[in-house]
């Protein structure tokens, strides 16, 4: 399977629109963000992010809490959601349902919530056979709404 790295930007902040790399068997989707910080520069570094690796993992969470979305494609898919989101961002899920929906059986979704300054991981997970296959898609998508709705009218956060 293509391994890839997708950036979708916070675009109040980075004009550009979606930004995507073709990784390599060896490159770790981390490597691919330090390189689009690098290109926008978000300051991200080994340092700030808290671990001396490239383990997307970190990687994600790091841009997500910049306000940038990141899915990290390998033999399934992992997306890393910001607290809030975009106009576009929210659109790009919308128009991208198909390719989402592809990963129903092998996608891991990390949101990143803050509450009180503080940032917490909400997970929606899914590996193998579900009696009902679009749930955790169904959920991602109810859990989108809710964050760009947030932003439309600036509410507290939903995370608990």
């Amino acid at each position: 399977m293509k391994r890839e790295l997708i950036i979708v930007p916070n675009e109040e902040t980075i004009l550009d629109g979606v930004w995507c790399k073709n990784l390599t068997e060896e490159e770790r989707h981390g490597k691919g963000i330090e390189e689009y910080s690098d290109l926008y520069n978000l300051g991200l570094t080994t340092e700030i992010v808290g671990v001396d690796n490239y383990n997307g993992y970190f990687w994600g969470i790091a841009l997500a809490k910049l306000g940038h979305i990141s899915l990290h494609i390998d033999n399934g898919l992992v997306i890393y959601i910001p607290d809030t989101i975009t106009k576009l961002q929210y659109k790009f899920f919308k128009q991208h349902k198909n390719f989402i929906n592809h990963f129903r059986n092998s996608i891991s979704i990390c949101l990143i919530c803050k509450n009180n300054e503080e940032y917490q991981i909400k997970a929606i997970e899914s590996y193998g056979n579900d009696d009902d296959l679009s749930s955790p898609v169904r959920q991602f998508y109810d859990e989108l709404k809710l964050r760009y709705n947030k932003a439309e009218t600036n509410s507290k956060s939903r995370c608990k």
